[in-house]
């Protein structure tokens, strides 16, 4: 009877480390069903495993431990050529309406996304629009990658990091999609220069400048839209401003840090602000203003009433960088903007005025706005008056 008893114990315990075994072992496989993320497997991360969609409905689910500040990564080889796999991050709402709190849209593998700490994540793949299966398995792998942007957490603009200007600092668009704010404070007029070096290869990385009002209806508003560094941006009024960078189109990521920095450049156009025609800058006959063509996209915007007909001649020097060139206007008051008289063309140019008394608005600007300089440069505004100055 004893011996019965130690038999029955001892079997009892090879089917205890059996199943235990065999339920370890499970928790890196996939295995159906697990169409839905209460159904998920558990993977580990670094470990191969293999999957297949069939039928095309099919949605597999797993969820990996995440554990501390970085980034999940899911990694695919041998995937079929006919099917379109791809992967939705989330994270379990238990008392939620629906269960799933997506992360992310679906995303081609390679594809990750970013915690903040300790969590669970969970990845659905599919095949992208349910249109195609295989019989054929292929292979994924987790990946947890640790945090190594020290500015991180920063994706929103509540979370912008301080900054200093003329300080050189290291980041890294990573994920696919990700956008790094950061703030600073200006106590004068003037410009913000950003430019960055060490680029990963194919990606474009661009900055945008911004106002931040937690007050108002549209928090953010920008003063420059996202572009590809160097760029150069208007800073009107001393006070705070927000930098976001980015790759431009939200395209390519990468875990390699490169080199930006931002610089403040104090006003040196004694003439700024003129970029509108309500603050066009009054000249005279033969009145020489000094200015520069910063950032490429300014536009120097000047207003001369002729008290009679003659001969206006618009010069300069030649500028290594800037294409200095000019436009007359006038204003269309039922429009309230500016009616081209003379199309934009390059220092010097000249203009025959027939009505006198009226306001001319003269544009000061880069030929294509491809170009920009710091450099001041004298622009000189002759007017011959009198009918026999005129063109024949």
């Amino acid at each position: 009877m004893k011996k019965l008893h130690v038999f029955f114990l001892l079997g009892l315990l090879i089917t205890c480390i059996s199943c235990g075994s065999d339920s370890s072992e499970k928790q890196n496989e996939s295995v159906e069903p697990n169409d839905k993320i209460d159904e998920a497997n558990s993977i580990a991360p670094g470990t191969e495993f293999q999957m297949k969609i069939h039928p095309k409905e099919d949605k597999d689910w797993y969820k990996v431990e995440i554990p501390g500040q970085g980034y999940l990564k899911l990694v695919s080889k041998n995937v079929p050529d006919e099917l379109n796999a791809q992967v939705r991050f989330a994270t379990y709402e238990e008392w939620g309406e629906e269960k799933e709190n997506f992360l992310t849209n679906f995303l081609k593998m390679p594809a990750a996304v970013a915690f903040e700490g300790k969590d669970t994540c969970y990845a659905l793949v599919v095949d992208r629009w349910d249109e195609n299966a295989s019989e054929t398995p292929f292979t994924l792998k987790f990946e947890f990658i640790e945090e190594f942007d020290e500015h991180e957490p920063n994706n929103e603009v509540e979370a912008a990091k301080d900054i200093e200007l003329g300080k050189a600092y290291k980041s890294a668009i990573f994920p696919k999609g990700e956008k790094d704010w950061f703030k600073f404070t200006t106590s004068e007029q003037g410009y913000l220069h950003v430019a960055c070096k060490d680029k990963p290869e194919g990606m474009e990385v661009a900055v945008a400048v911004a106002t931040y009002d937690e007050f108002s209806e549209e928090k953010i508003e920008y003063l420059k839209n996202l572009d590809a560094m160097p760029q150069s941006v208007v800073l009107t009024d001393p006070g705070k401003y927000y930098i976001v960078v980015s790759d431009r189109w939200d395209e390519n990521a990468s875990e390699k840090l490169f080199t930006w920095k931002p610089e403040f450049i104090p006003e040196m156009d004694t003439c700024e602000p003129n970029n509108t025609f309500t603050d066009a800058k009054l000249v005279a006959c033969n009145d020489t203003v000094n200015l520069a063509v910063f950032p490429k996209d300014d536009k120097d915007i000047f207003k001369f009433t002729p008290e009679g007909p003659g001969k206006l001649k618009i010069k300069s020097r030649k500028m290594e960088d800037v294409n200095v060139s000019a436009g007359i206007y006038k204003l269309n008051e039922d429009e309230n903007e500016l009616k081209e008289l003379q199309g934009v063309n390059e220092l010097p140019i000249t203009y025959d005025v027939v009505e006198a008394g009226m306001d001319y608005y003269i544009v000061i600007r880069d030929r294509w706005h491809e170009d920009e300089s710091p450099e001041t440069f004298d622009v000189i505004f002759e007017y011959n008056a009198g009918m026999g100055f005129l063109s024949e």
